[in-house]
């Protein structure tokens, strides 16, 4: 199943967290997110012999590339959850998802 969150117009866009950004990006970057849920089955904690199973699901954000190039970058921050990160440069496109300046 896909779970389409493109923001309304009253909706607040996202900024990424600092972990899905680029290393070496000194700029904010919003994004938009597709989750995908119903994957196959994984062990979860426990794993092996009468430990919990998961389904895996994920999390696919789209945002600004920086540079002008296409990225990705996926993490699990949890057993069988997966973020991944597509930076493109379409996306700059659209000026809510136009690259803002650090506010760190």
């Amino acid at each position: 199943m896909v779970v389409h969150e493109w923001p309304g117009p009253h909706l607040r866009v996202p900024y990424l967290d600092a972990q899905d950004m680029l290393p070496g990006m000194t700029k904010q970057a919003r994004y938009f997110a597709l989750s995908y849920t119903g994957g196959s089955q994984c062990a979860g904690e426990g794993e092996g012999e009468g430990g919990r199973r998961v389904t895996r699901r994920a999390q696919v954000q789209y945002a600004c590339s920086p540079d002008g190039l296409e990225h990705v970058l996926v993490r699990e921050p949890s057993v069988c959850r997966y973020t991944i990160t597509v930076f493109l440069p379409a996306v700059c496109a659209h000026p809510q998802y136009r690259l803002q300046e650090s506010l760190l």
